[in-house]
């Protein structure tokens, strides 16, 4: 028996689609029933809707303290009106004391005196204390970093990202020495 091609198209997508559904089935009959279907509960006698803690419990052995403390806080939970909540302490526990407040450290400003500014067609550069900086260079040694020259006001600003403090400093004017 001879098949079209557009049939053995439609065969071979039919099987395609078809054999994991095969797989499935055999292997459901081959290993036998289990999942929702055979699962089990002991329920309780009084209310056939619930299921039992003793049926729920896989070890046989004496619940640990940690386990009926868990118990206990899950019941204390449940009775109350307005749902669990990570602010309800069970009367007789206490809420953890915050720990005391570590007074900050004193602000430090570093000194540092500005030599000079100079221009250039690319840049600006300061000189702090005899050494050349330009914007966002870190000043040597403090962890501030040089946040702003200003050529016109004759000013550098430096930032300390820790504190967030800006400290400003003019250039030093010169000394005039007479003889």
């Amino acid at each position: 028996m001879h098949l079209s091609q557009s049939a053995k198209s439609h065969l071979s997508s039919f099987a395609i689609f078809m054999a994991p559904l095969v797989i499935v089935k055999l292997a459901s009959v081959m290993l036998g029933v289990s999942g929702p279907s055979a699962a089990k509960a002991a329920l309780n006698p009084e209310n056939d809707n619930t299921v039992t803690t003793a049926a729920l419990k896989t070890n046989s052995s004496v619940p640990t303290e940690k386990e009926r403390q868990a118990a206990q806080r899950v019941a204390d939970l449940r009775e109350l009106p307005f749902g669990p909540s990570p602010l309800y302490y069970p009367p007789g526990q206490a809420a953890a004391q915050p720990k005391e407040a570590v007074p900050p450290l004193p602000d430090i400003s570093p000194t540092f005196h500005v030599n000079a500014i100079f221009v250039t067609s690319t840049t600006i550069i300061a000189i702090i204390d005899t050494k050349p900086y330009k914007l966002g260079d870190r000043l040597a040694n403090t962890g501030w970093v040089i946040s702003d020259i200003d050529n016109d006001k004759r000013v550098v600003s430096i930032y300390d990202p820790k504190s967030g403090r800006v400290v400003t400093q003019n250039v030093d004017a010169p000394t005039s020495r007479r003889p």
